[in-house]
């Protein structure tokens, strides 16, 4: 597996972070264990910690770091990360492990309401991507700047990441997705980053800004997601 925890990466961590919202570990895992953690999603059973969406043409399996030890040692791995690049102690509450199909052509409206923020705090994820992803394939996607505070206050400031009232009640989060039809009035200001890389790839990226899953048009995506608050 793989050691991406060294000083040289968690400094050039710190300031893409703010730069840009994510930094990207090219080639970090090697493709003999991406493909052991593959099979395992495949093979995994159907039970209460497995959820289906999009049609079922998105599976997730939860706490996956207790079902495999590759998958074990990449949550502990990016509990280390973390800790060093924040300098103070945090633990990832799961790890998940995804697998998005490619959507059938009775699953269109599976393709709309992805975008979304995990909340208007900074919040840090990592993802592990165990098979290459295109521009076809569902790639993660950000849009640009949106996880800058300048932007937060403006569009706070007219309910369209939270409303008046839960930002009353004293909430961070907008649990709900975002209209797709807004998201397109701002992408001219803030186009859409897709990151696209090879398998084994590691990519730390606040969920602050406004992210999906793009639609999986072609091909099978499958990817490890932990989790931090």
């Amino acid at each position: 597996m793989s050691v991406f925890g060294n000083l040289d990466n968690i400094r050039q961590a710190r300031k893409a972070l703010v730069a840009d919202g994510f930094y990207i570990l090219d080639g970090q895992y090697a493709l003999s264990s991406c493909r052991e953690i593959q099979e395992f999603i495949e093979s995994y059973p159907i039970d209460s910690e497995c959820e289906t969406f999009y049609g079922g043409t998105e599976m997730r399996i939860w706490h996956a770091e207790r079902k495999h030890d590759a998958i074990a040692a990449f949550h502990d791995q990016c509990n280390v990360f973390l800790s060093c690049l924040l300098q103070r102690d945090v633990e990832a509450f799961t790890t998940l492990a995804i697998c998005n199909r490619t959507l059938g052509d009775g699953n269109g409206d599976a393709g709309r309401s992805r975008w979304h923020l995990d909340s208007v705090m900074r919040q840090l994820k990592i993802f592990l991507f165990l098979n290459g992803t295109t521009e076809r394939s569902g790639p993660l996607e950000l849009l640009s700047g949106t996880h800058r505070r300048l932007f937060k206050i403006q569009h706070l400031c007219v309910g369209a990441l939270m409303t008046p009232q839960q930002i009353l009640q004293g909430r961070t989060r907008r649990y709900q997705r975002l209209d797709d039809d807004w998201v397109s009035t701002i992408e001219a200001r803030h186009p859409s980053r897709p990151l696209l890389c090879g398998p084994g790839t590691a990519v730390v990226v606040d969920t602050s800004a406004i992210h999906r899953a793009r639609p999986c048009i072609e091909g099978t995506r499958y990817a490890l997601t932990a989790y931090f608050r």
